[in-house]
């Protein structure tokens, strides 16, 4: 077999083992998106992590999201009722919602995006995806 044909081989047998594991982790996501019923916000579900992950974030962050009364709660009665953000900035708080990726790599993210004003007041919500 001459070095072309080896380096070839090498290749398509990458390809075709990074492509299973791309099955597998859409399949898994999948599995997962059906199963995404709606359930009541919930402060010490929502704060639970698994690895990177929160199980039950994307099954009850819209209640979080069209709330009006937690548009009227402070930054720190919000920090309360949602835990830490994943990332804060700029007066933005950054909550992980979901994320599918290959390994470390992220493919996509969902996350609830809180701003607030410089009275500590919250002045939107957002899905940033």
């Amino acid at each position: 077999m001459n070095p072309g044909t080896k380096t070839l081989s090498l290749i398509l047998l990458l390809l075709f083992f990074s492509c299973e594991n791309i099955k597998e982790e859409k399949s898994t996501a999948n599995e997962l998106k059906e199963d995404l019923k709606e359930i009541p916000f919930n402060s010490k579900m929502w704060k639970e992590r698994i690895e990177d992950t929160y199980p039950h974030r994307a099954r009850m962050y819209r209640e979080v999201l069209y709330s009006d009364s937690v548009r009227t709660l402070s930054k720190q009665e919000v920090l309360n009722m949602l835990g830490k953000p994943d990332k804060e900035e700029n007066n933005h708080c950054y909550y992980l919602i979901d994320r599918t990726g290959i390994g470390s790599w992220t493919l996509n993210q969902k996350s609830m995006v809180i701003k607030f004003k410089a009275d500590d007041s919250v002045e939107w919500i957002k899905m940033y995806e």
